[in-house]
């Protein structure tokens, strides 16, 4: 996971709260071993988690620092937290990685036991094992932050049976810090928990206000700084107290705020009476933002049209992209390239150009895709419509890339981990979209609206290109996902209204099947595939 983007607290605040953490996290005596935080989005959950994290890591007191992220979809999976935790730990200690080797080779197959077996096995048994050969001493210290966002609701479950159940197992001196917001399945797992203590943070409290307050007067003197035209002492206590009653205690409006007036192209001044205007919200802020920007012009116009997909693949892209991938997924050339899209928003995003561009707190991507919220304005994001413009863009990326033998390999004899220069290969052959869209097409199809176009182009890919996406899956180490894929695709095709759409699909990925396998394969499937029309 890479902490590249993450920041920590400021210099001066949040000091009440992360004495208060390091004191429970210190404790030897406490049996709460889990301390768990939460508060509403944009309250400076993450960055306080980092910073708890970062104090440990300077102490060597770090066990772990695990993180998630919505647009990190294949890293913020529930059954990878265990094995991470594990991954981590045996980095920081010898001892517990030696301890990992020996239970890995005893138990085999790791990835095949039960969530529960993989806490006994990987956590509980080799940190007992680690602590026999050396005792670490005084307490070591494991982040998960922003647990809300690990998976869906439902996929949750398990880890919180194990967090809330049976977590204790581990050694006394392991701790756990954990930040979420306070959904409903964690505090009904979390509450009442005696080895689990609650830490609600409190975004109207006094030393909350006085945190943001000094965030905002440290980031506004350095916009003074940096603009000789604006007179010495701006801005005026009115302005300050403004900006500070308008951000409600919530440090992400503060920091959108400061980014907004400060990348502005515009008197900072004139920007900081239109956020007067405003109402003390998220959502108020985020509006004005993208009405400052104007580029949006009328609903059917290309250019309206345009950005409109980029704004929904930021939503529901399953890994961050960089700017050239998107232009190359979406056809974008010119004066409609995304980069001057990322420019004009740029108070919303983590991006420079070449990079990765991401939204910069989950909170944007709540409120875009809210109808509520967003009303009738042209930047509502439908999660269905755009995961189906992301599997047509996918599905047209592997339909132009790919081919037989897309690495030139010699011999088909020979099993890639013993191709010697298989990973320059890669590189040299398969580009970066066409490795998203190999990987990630299932799952936007799984999440998006039925759709003629696509169901035509789904078809003709499992008829001509099934077997090089194999190939490439294979390549890119991903062989196992080629099922679950063909999962997320039976579930998606059960909404198709057309009975002849389902038989040619599903015939075309028969046909192909027996294409690879050979004689006398396909034709039960093929069977059973009219049976169940």
């Amino acid at each position: 996971m890479n902490v590249f983007y993450r920041k920590g607290c400021i210099s001066g605040t949040r000091q009440e709260v992360i004495g208060h953490i390091l004191d429970q996290l210190l404790s030897a005596e406490s049996d709460q071993r889990i301390l768990w935080m939460h508060g509403p989005a944009g309250s400076g959950k993450s960055t306080i988690a980092t910073t708890i994290a970062n104090h440990f890591i300077e102490l060597h007191r770090s066990g772990a620092f695990i993180f998630f992220d919505r647009s990190r979809t294949e890293d913020s999976k529930p059954e990878k937290v265990i094995r991470t935790i594990a991954y981590q730990l045996g980095l920081h200690d010898p001892f517990m990685q030696a301890a990992l080797v020996k239970t890995v080779h005893n138990a085999g197959d790791i990835d095949m036991l039960q969530p529960s077996a993989q806490l006994s096995k990987l956590l509980i048994e080799s940190l007992h094992n680690a602590q026999a050969m050396y005792a670490r001493k005084g307490p070591i210290i494991i982040v998960i932050d922003a647990l809300d966002k690990c998976g869906t609701v439902q996929e949750q479950q398990t880890l919180l049976q194990l967090l809330s159940r049976d977590i204790v197992g581990l050694p006394s001196n392991y701790h756990f810090f954990i930040t979420s917001r306070p959904e409903h399945d964690i505090v009904k797992h979390f509450s009442q928990q005696l080895h689990i203590k609650e830490m609600p943070l409190d975004i109207t409290s006094e030393s909350n206000q006085k945190d943001v307050q000094i965030f905002l007067e440290q980031s506004m003197s350095q916009i003074q700084k940096n603009r000789p035209y604006l007179p010495s002492g701006w801005p005026d206590n009115t302005t300050m107290q403004m900006l500070l009653n308008r951000a409600a205690g919530l440090f992400i409006w503060a920091s959108t705020a400061v980014t907004f007036i400060d990348q502005h192209d515009g008197d900072p001044r004139c920007i900081i009476l239109q956020l007067n205007k405003t109402e003390s919200s998220l959502d108020s802020l985020y509006e004005t933002v993208l009405q400052t920007i104007k580029i949006w012009g009328e609903p059917s116009s290309e250019i309206s049209i345009s950005w409109h997909k980029v704004l929904g693949l930021l939503v529901v892209a399953k890994a961050p992209l960089t700017d050239v991938m998107i232009d190359n997924m979406l056809s974008l050339k010119d004066a409609q390239c995304s980069q001057w899209f990322f420019h004009k928003l740029r108070s919303l995003l983590n991006w420079s150009p070449g990079h990765t561009v991401q939204l910069v707190h989950a909170s944007i991507a709540d409120y875009l895709t809210d109808k509520k919220r967003c009303g009738d304005k042209l930047w509502f994001t439908d999660i269905a419509v755009h995961n189906d413009n992301m599997t047509r863009a996918c599905l047209h990326i592997m339909q132009t890339q790919l081919h037989f033998n897309m690495c030139n390999l010699e011999t088909s004899h020979v099993f890639n981990k013993d191709v010697s220069d298989l990973s320059l290969r890669i590189d040299n052959n398969i580009s970066a979209e066409l490795s998203y869209s190999c990987q990630s097409w299932p799952d936007h199809l799984a999440h998006a609206m039925f759709g003629h176009k696509t169901c035509d182009l789904v078809v003709d890919f499992f008829s001509r290109y099934l077997l090089f996406w194999i190939e490439v899956m294979s390549l890119l180490g991903c062989p196992l996902a080629v099922f679950f894929a063909f999962w997320n695709l039976k579930h998606w095709s059960w909404v198709w209204p057309s009975r002849p759409q389902k038989s040619q699909m599903r015939r075309a990925m028969v046909l192909a099947m027996e294409e690879r396998e050979g004689e006398g394969v396909g034709c039960e499937e093929a069977e059973k595939a009219e049976a169940v029309e």
